[in-house]
């Protein structure tokens, strides 16, 4: 069988546990298993066949794969973007309460008296 079946196989797999970890608390988990998902594509693509130089079951395994894996990619790839979408929001929230904090902190010092005074006017 060729290299790149099992690593498809494997792809797969990755793909599998990635959708268990999203959106189930995972605690970011997804994002290694995304790296690796990553990983395992370019280790295909490195060594991707040629379909007409495979004999014919083989040729049949590795399209029913690649098709498996492109139907869990494009669920993994959304709900990916979907979870991203989610820390974003969280980090705009987080920044903005701290800018709030800040602009709160700095309307509460009294100002420095004659520092910076316009006597013209």
């Amino acid at each position: 069988m060729h290299a790149a079946i099992s690593i498809l196989q494997e792809l797969a797999r990755e793909l599998r546990t990635l959708l268990s970890q999203l959106g189930a608390e995972a605690g970011g988990t997804w994002q290694a298993s995304w790296g690796r998902c990553q990983a395992l594509f370019d280790r295909y693509h490195a060594s991707e066949p040629d379909l007409a130089t495979l004999p014919q079951a083989e040729a049949t395994v590795l399209t029913a794969v690649l098709t498996e894996v492109v139907r869990l990619n494009a669920m993994a790839a959304g709900l990916v973007a979907r979870e991203s979408d989610v820390l974003a929001a969280s980090v705009r929230s987080i920044t903005g309460s701290h800018r709030r904090a800040r602009a709160a902190a700095a309307d509460s010092r009294p100002a420095d008296l004659g520092v910076s005074c316009d006597l013209n006017g």
